[in-house]
């Protein structure tokens, strides 16, 4: 007969070690494990001279306290090994420390893009010190835009590159970064959170916007659902949104905040192809 005490002590065993395996699993398996998500997004008025251009974005490296140097390494080799023709850096580099922001963030220098790497300020880096990260990246060749913007030229047709303040932590402004957009040209707009969307979406222009901040739930439930979104992150959690004339992608990040662990939500490196819609 079977012992039913015996069998009660090993489901409760079983019960106890299960959030364990979880947590050991998400931590020392599923953080590191990057993810390179391809997909096409149209553009409204995109010129035939930007059909196939190649972005690739990633969002919340949290470069402390827990992403390694050789993780970053690892995310670096993998970007530019897609050769794309833009890298579009969108916030949330530190957690709450800068003081060895430049030495961790070292091996970003040798990101490499056709046109050049676009980067924002995330809530996190504004809190913390946005001139120190800025500065850094500069160095580094970056375009780092605070509420600024510019032009990409192909046989003539242009592509806009705004970069915007926070929405939580800054006053994010598309009037001014986008001063001297011509008004036939389409536009990708960095900014950190992805709930902007709603305001961005009124702007008489056509735009993808990227956005990161939400690191997709982080520990999610089963098939991704998530348990827990930060403010200006409830709407759109993750991946690909049409608002109108606004086209959003939301980045599940590569770093973690809070506990050291992902679960059903990897890190991700997106590779977005433009297509004239």
């Amino acid at each position: 007969m079977i012992n039913r005490r015996a069998l009660l002590k090993k489901a409760c065993l079983t019960a106890l070690a299960s959030p364990f395996a979880a947590f050991g699993y998400g931590r020392f398996v599923e953080r590191h494990w990057f993810e390179v998500v391809k997909l096409d997004v149209p553009l409204r008025g995109l010129g035939s001279a930007w059909d196939g251009f190649r972005i690739v974005h990633i969002s919340d490296l949290h470069l402390e306290p827990h992403l390694h140097v050789d993780q970053v390494r690892q995310a670096v080799q993998t970007i530019n090994a897609l050769k794309p023709g833009m890298i579009a850096m969108t916030g949330d580099f530190v957690s709450s420390d800068a003081n060895t922001f430049e030495s961790l963030a070292e091996p970003l220098r040798e990101l490499k893009a056709e046109s050049g790497v676009f980067a924002c300020h995330g809530n996190h880096d504004a809190w913390t010190q946005p001139e120190r990260i800025a500065r850094t990246f500069r160095s580094f060749g970056f375009h780092y835009l605070v509420n600024q913007g510019m032009g990409l030229t192909r046989q003539n047709e242009s592509l806009w590159i705004a970069g915007l303040e926070s929405a939580w932590a800054g006053r994010p402004n598309i009037t001014t970064a986008t001063k001297g957009q011509p008004s036939n040209s389409p536009g990708i707009t960095l900014v950190h959170e992805p709930d902007f969307a709603d305001f961005l979406s009124q702007a008489p222009m056509n735009q993808l916007q990227l956005s990161g901040h939400t690191h997709g739930g982080q520990v999610c439930l089963p098939f991704g659902i998530p348990l827990l979104l930060p403010n200006w992150g409830k709407k759109y959690a993750k991946g690909l949104f049409s608002l109108g004339r606004l086209q959003l992608y939301v980045n599940r990040g590569l770093g973690t905040l809070g506990p050291d662990a992902r679960f059903a939500c990897r890190p991700e490196i997106t590779e977005i192809t433009l297509r004239s819609a």
